[in-house]
């Protein structure tokens, strides 16, 4: 839990879960992390296509039966591809573009 209030709160755009947060402001608890993108560095969408990609590594590393829960240290561990900028949009808007496609079927 962070002590400040920018760490406790998800805004809207803001990736749980491979989803990205669309009901505007929301406290976050314990048991979920905030995943933002960092300007100059990465883009939004590219964080989430490349979180989803990855949701299912990510899931085999939780543990627990009812509830499954995954550290912080074990989600940090997590690595994604990470190209230059450039290639992150394109990345993104050849998969907006299938995303679109497969939508208007």
């Amino acid at each position: 839990w962070s002590s400040s209030d920018e760490g406790r709160f998800a805004e809207e755009g803001n990736y749980s879960g491979g989803n990205s947060w669309e009901g505007g402001k929301a406290v976050l608890n314990l048991h979920i992390f905030k995943v933002e993108a960092i300007e100059g560095v990465t883009i939004k969408s590219y964080i989430g296509y490349t979180l989803r990609a990855q949701l299912t590594k990510i899931k085999n590393l939780a543990h627990g039966t009812t509830m499954k829960h995954i550290r912080k240290g074990t989600f940090e561990a997590v690595t994604i591809p990470l190209p230059p900028l450039d290639e992150q949009r394109r990345i993104v808007q050849r998969l907006d573009n299938f995303h679109n496609a497969i939508f208007q079927l």
